[in-house]
């Protein structure tokens, strides 16, 4: 199945589909006395991300008595339940294999998002050390870090923080050694293996590269997060005109 992204204004115009293959083989280890952690077995980095995502659709389309929530993690998937009704190892063993027996190779929706980002001096405030860490012209991160399509991993750190993959080899970079007490809002990072992007102004230390304007974390929606788990995520460079374009226009 395909379904539409959106553009820097909103509006649909990608499309694309991710792929889940062969049956999904998992573990179960108790994580406190309300949440138990699904362990995917022999999958690589890309299929146990559509592991995640597959199995929190399947679980939403087939609600199951006591099941509270379940929520894609980095390397694995949590269920969270309701302890009176999954009162025992052997309950909770039974009725979190059955939630997920039934994942598998399947073709699901995933959305693929374009967000304009602005790599100008004022909005990429680590692009100078993120070139001298990779010997890279300026020029050439900007080119390599857009130029890829990435897949939200999870969110986490803070609400509407994605932890994207499929950043370049040659972009990975360490954190910085002292992490900025105020990180502005849109700013576009990297860290090691990943791309990220920060929701809100915060405390943070990944190396900044860019400002989107977008918002990414709407509080009073019903869907606060922009991104979730599974969508496909590309970079396109706009000029810092039309960044305050795109920032007037959405309010």
């Amino acid at each position: 199945m395909v379904s539409r992204g959106l553009t820097k204004t909103g509006q649909s115009e990608y499309s694309g589909e991710q792929i889940v293959g062969g049956r999904i083989q998992f573990e179960l280890a108790p994580l406190g006395d309300t949440a138990v952690e699904v362990f995917w077995q022999g999958l690589d980095d890309q299929a146990l991300i559509s592991a995640n995502v597959a199995a929190v659709r399947w679980i939403e389309q087939r609600p199951c008595e006591g099941l509270i929530a379940a929520v894609p993690g980095f390397h694995s998937l949590t269920i969270h339940y309701d302890p009176l009704v999954w009162n025992s190892w052997e309950e909770i063993h039974r009725r979190a294999r059955g939630a997920l027996s039934e994942v598998e190779a399947t073709t699901l929706e995933s959305r693929i998002v374009e967000l304009p980002v602005c790599y100008s001096d004022s909005y990429a405030l680590d692009l100078e050390a993120v070139v001298a860490l990779t010997g890279l012209t300026g020029r050439e991160v900007v080119r390599r870090h857009s130029g890829t399509e990435y897949i939200v991993r999870m969110i986490g750190f803070m609400p509407g923080f994605p932890y994207l993959a499929g950043l370049p080899t040659e972009l990975q970079v360490p954190r910085k050694d002292r992490p900025r007490l105020s990180v502005p809002a849109g700013s576009v990072a990297i860290a090691g293996n990943q791309a990220g992007i920060y929701p809100v102004q915060s405390p943070g230390g990944w190396q900044i590269i860019g400002r989107t304007p977008v918002r990414m974390f709407h509080p009073n929606s019903n869907s606060p997060s922009l991104l979730q788990p599974g969508d496909r995520v590309r970079f396109r460079q706009v000029s810092p005109e039309e960044y305050l374009e795109i920032e007037r226009a959405a309010g």
